[in-house]
């Protein structure tokens, strides 16, 4: 168990490292040897911390899978039992691989917990080749959408942040090039692949779901974002490097909390024409 961890946390990113940066590293390493020392002479095996592993990460992708139905079904999944216009190409494309991934997504976790892991390593390359097509395909929507004039009601903040959506796309390229470059380190892996998709889908998704207020929206999505932590704290007692580097850095959250950030993108966007001109209402 010690070394298992040892190797999950020496594995971890530190480019350009400096002295003082080393030293905490060896001092979080030791940190989560002692931690993990500690879990098994409490009882807990690695078989069965893996068990509960599994179970957990499975139930995040099914929890995620129905967060992005609730929030798309009315303009993307059942938009013709609610009588929605038909949408534009690109944004067909664009849920279409969104709706793949997911998909993926969800039985990739579900091979891991019924121990098939041949055939997740081989699925996981056309995980790897969606996540190619969902930049492009993101920012292409964002762009076509404020070229339609959606942005026309971003006075409203929940639409103006659905819409644009360039940095959750963005946060989710680089947490999922992470999780492809650390394959062969399950815990980096799972953790990695569950925070790209927590970055892509928790906040349109969310935000999309009819009947939420501003504060249940950002509670839900912080939600999200801090399981992962909390369950470490709960199974290990230490949280993962892995959170510790990713979930500070893939703050695209704070967008929701931060009126500031909305306006001034939304200026950057008039600026390069992708917005049509309009009166910000704070």
């Amino acid at each position: 168990m010690s070394q298992y961890y040892y190797r999950a946390a020496k594995e971890m990113p530190y480019v350009g490292a400096s002295k003082e940066t080393r030293h905490l590293r060896a001092s979080t390493d030791h940190a989560m040897l002692a931690g993990s020392a500690s879990s098994v002479k409490g009882g807990t095996s690695h078989a069965a911390l893996r068990r509960r592993d599994h179970y957990f990460y499975t139930v995040m992708s099914v929890a995620i899978a129905m967060i992005v139905f609730a929030g798309f079904a009315k303009s993307f999944y059942l938009r013709s039992y609610f009588n929605r216009p038909d949408l534009h190409l690109v944004t067909e494309i664009h849920g279409l691989i969104n709706s793949c991934w997911i998909l993926i997504f969800v039985v990739q976790n579900g091979l891991i917990a019924t121990g098939r892991v041949g055939l997740h390593r081989r699925l996981g390359w056309a995980s790897a080749a969606l996540s190619l097509l969902i930049v492009p395909a993101g920012i292409a929507t964002g762009i076509d959408a404020a070229r339609q004039g959606h942005l026309n009601h971003a006075h409203d903040v929940y639409a103006f942040l659905l819409i644009f959506s360039f940095r959750n796309t963005l946060v989710f390229a680089v947490l999922m090039a992470a999780a492809i470059y650390f394959r062969d380190n399950a815990e980096a892996h799972k953790r990695l692949a569950i925070l790209a998709a927590i970055a892509l889908f928790s906040e349109p998704a969310i935000g999309r779901i009819p009947g939420l207020t501003f504060l249940m929206i950002v509670l839900l999505v912080l939600a999200f974002l801090f399981a992962g932590p909390i369950w470490d704290l709960i199974t290990r007692r230490r949280i993962h490097p892995v959170y510790l580097w990713a979930v500070p850095n893939a703050d695209s959250f704070s967008s929701y909390a931060n009126h500031d950030f909305c306006v001034e993108n939304l200026r950057l966007a008039q600026i390069f024409g992708l917005a049509p001109p309009m009166t910000w209402r704070p």
